[in-house]
């Protein structure tokens, strides 16, 4: 007669399949909970960026220089110069004629090869204020040996000045070799007479053959600072002189020259009126912003399969979008297309 057998009964196994099924339905339930939390976390950081976004379309829009309608400026002969205005920029013709262009003013040092011993401090000055006034430049030479060698070079002179705490980019410190001579060579970077390096004070430099080379007797120009001067009203106008070369003389309009012209010459007329390609590219841009946030808010609230619920039902299906349904982001849609109506109006 056969065996008869029957299964072994583990009461831990059973202990833990009762246990699963008694947290399951909350389980799934919190389940449901974290993964509509977080779409919904991701739906909000989405709809920030698209609203951030037609926020600054707007806010370009609306600001001093810029408007859904836009105003250009042009000159006649567009090599003299370029220009720019604001929306509030009244519409007219200007004659000028650009008499001559701002330049930088540049210096050269001769430089020795064979300077050694304490090297002090300098100091830069710069336009046509005299040495201890505010425009000038400080410049510490006692860490400016770098290199092992006793000898100062020039090399070592460029990078002190330009390192110099008080220089902040006012002056460009650099080395050329010019017919087998080493030249410190100073450089503005605005431009201007007033900029323009005017001679450097070394009389607390602690090296005279230092201060020798750097001596007023050993400067060679290589490029003379100059203002810009154009003339308003023609030839016969009035001359506006200026370090810059960048001009507002006209309301709402700024107008960089980029050419002298010759005695010759005829006068330049600076057209000031509206941007037609301008505006259409403002309008593209909000109608871009405008439909890029109402996509995102039709994504952000798109319901999903209903077909097997009540039509006119709210129940929310596994396929809805974050916030379906959702009364905020629905008047917010609502909101936008109102005020585009009223607006359009």
């Amino acid at each position: 007669m056969a065996a008869i057998s029957s299964p072994t009964y583990d009461p831990k196994t059973t202990a833990e399949n009762l246990a699963n099924a008694y947290v399951a339905p909350s389980k799934a339930i919190l389940d449901r909970q974290t993964a509509d939390a977080t779409a919904k976390a991701a739906a909000l950081t989405k709809l920030g960026s698209a609203l951030s976004a037609f926020q600054s379309t707007l806010t370009s829009l609306a600001s001093s220089t810029g408007s859904v309608t836009s105003t250009k400026a042009s000159f006649s002969n567009p090599a003299v110069g370029t220009g720019t205005a604001s929306a509030t920029a009244q519409a007219g013709n200007y004659a000028f004629f650009v008499k001559q262009l701002a330049t930088a003013g540049q210096y050269g040092y001769a430089i020795p090869d064979n300077i050694t011993g304490a090297a002090g401090t300098m100091r830069i000055a710069l336009g046509s204020v005299s040495t201890g006034g505010p425009n000038y430049i400080d410049v510490d030479l006692s860490a400016a040996n770098t290199d092992g060698v006793a000898a100062l070079s020039a090399k070592e002179l460029a990078a002190a000045i330009n390192a110099a705490p008080g220089n902040q980019s006012r002056v460009t410190a650099s080395v050329m070799t010019i017919n087998q001579e080493t030249r410190l060579v100073l450089t503005s970077t605005a431009t201007g007479e007033a900029n323009e390096v005017t001679g450097i004070d070394t009389s607390s430099l602690g090296n005279p053959d230092l201060a020798a080379a750097l001596d007023d007797s050993n400067k060679t120009l290589m490029t003379k600072a100059k203002d810009a001067i154009v003339v308003a009203g023609g030839k016969a106008g009035t001359e506006i002189q200026q370090a810059s070369n960048t001009f507002s003389v006209v309301d709402g309009v700024k107008f960089t020259i980029t050419q002298a012209q010759g005695a010759g010459d005829a006068d330049v007329t600076l057209t000031v009126g509206p941007d037609n390609n301008g505006t259409a590219a403002n309008v593209q841009k909000f109608v871009d912003a405008y439909n890029t946030l109402q996509g995102v808010i039709k994504t952000l609230t798109a319901a999903g399969d209903h077909s097997l619920t009540s039509s006119t039902g709210t129940s929310i299906t596994a396929d809805d979008a974050a916030f379906y349904n959702d009364s905020g982001l629905l008047n917010l849609r609502d909101r936008l297309n109102g005020l585009l109506r009223d607006a359009s109006s």
